[in-house]
């Protein structure tokens, strides 16, 4: 692998293999396992990781759990805001849609 995409079958084969080179054994591993471990080790007290942001022309240095959290409460009020306009699109057109006809 020289930095491309990896398959995941060829991540399949792997982790069985490098699971043993780490000496563990007895234990199925595969990889959605190894995201909530990521995770869990990311939601303990003791684990400060941070990240440099950069976001219109802002700079700095956040935890990365809070800049988790603040990715996903503002893709949801985006998401929210589009949502509501799309609502909000639909529901002129059929208000015109039966003016139309009542003439």
């Amino acid at each position: 692998m020289h930095g491309g995409r990896l398959d995941t079958s060829y991540v399949r084969r792997l982790l069985p293999r490098l699971a043993v080179r780490a000496g563990i054994e007895g234990k199925r591993v595969h990889a959605h396992g190894l995201r909530h471990t990521h995770a869990a080790e990311l939601a303990r007290p003791r684990t400060r990781r941070s990240v440099t942001v950069s976001f219109l022309g802002a700079n700095g240095d956040l935890a990365l759990g809070l800049a988790l959290l603040i990715a996903a409460v503002a893709g949801a009020l985006i998401l929210l805001l589009i949502g509501s306009t799309r609502i909000i699109q639909l529901r002129l057109a059929v208000r015109r849609q039966r003016s139309r006809r009542c003439r």
